[in-house]
């Protein structure tokens, strides 16, 4: 039988899913930040999303557990991991404004909830969030000690990475106990891009909000021209790798719109920053 060549890309990229095939087969956890979203109930994923409430001309309200029970999981949330419902409950303050919170010990889960919106429109999303108890160690850039005190994605519709593994693209947003603030990385099959908004114990019991440009956020780090609409949005407080203790609290979702912030949402070329690539594990 004649000796088939191949062009050196083709076999360039044979040796490549080779290599992708045989870790995804020998180390199940290789993708462990991933294969937690890519475990989402699909049905959650499908169904619709619970409407929206506006609060103002410009704004709408994602979440503010409100419609909640106190002392309960949340409905229209989901986690995969059935112990993952004894992580979060929805509690109330003195003044009865209601909000979640999560407490682990030497564990974790994250959980999501079914969103749909016009990130073109509304590209800004804003949310509230407190640090009570940090994991030890916790450092997002090793697997053996990727925890946070609190942490949220923005899950965009599944893409896939082989023939039968399909996986979201995700921008997660962390409270690291030892990365500083700024800190950009890739993990779970370079389809997690990680921000690092908060470091340490400052302003640890304190609610602070935040906000981001996930339509930018999303198109410099995956480098797109279009950016898809949200499909899901998730928290996860968790020390599992680390065998220690997290604590935090999650208090409203809402998105706003470029007129509020007097931005226009062009398609343009997407800009790229090359030093970011290449840092997943």
């Amino acid at each position: 039988m004649p000796r088939v060549i191949l062009p050196t890309s083709w076999n360039r990229r044979a040796n490549i899913w080779a290599v992708v095939l045989l870790l995804g087969g020998c180390f199940p956890g290789l993708a462990s930040t991933q294969q937690r979203l890519t475990q989402l109930d699909r049905s959650l994923i499908h169904s619709p999303a619970p409407a929206v409430t506006p609060i103002g001309e410009n704004m709408l309200m994602l979440e503010d557990f409100s419609a909640y029970v106190v002392g309960k999981f949340p409905d229209y949330w989901r986690t995969k991991e059935k112990q993952g419902i004894d992580y979060y409950r929805v509690v109330a303050d003195a003044a009865g404004s209601h909000y979640l919170r999560a407490d682990v010990v030497k564990a974790g889960s994250s959980m999501f909830r079914r969103v749909q919106w016009d990130i073109k429109k509304y590209p800004v999303l804003e949310w509230r969030w407190r640090g009570r108890l940090l994991p030890e160690r916790g450092n997002g850039k090793r697997r053996s000690t990727n925890d946070n005190v609190v942490a949220i994605y923005v899950v965009f519709p599944f893409r896939w990475v082989i023939p039968g593994w399909s996986l979201p693209d995700t921008l997660k947003y962390a409270w690291s106990t030892t990365l500083p603030v700024g800190t950009e990385f890739s993990n779970g099959a370079n389809r997690n891009k990680v921000f690092v908004l908060r470091q340490g114990s400052e302003q640890l019991g304190e609610w602070v909000v935040e906000q981001r440009n996930i339509y930018r956020d999303y198109k410099r780090r995956y480098r797109k021209r279009k950016v898809p609409d949200p499909i899901a949005i998730g928290v996860i407080t968790d020390a599992d790798n680390t065998k220690s203790q997290a604590a935090g609290d999650y208090d409203y979702f809402k998105i706003i719109a470029a007129a509020e912030i007097g931005e226009e949402m062009v398609d343009k070329d997407a800009d790229v920053d090359k030093s970011l690539e290449g840092e997943s594990w």
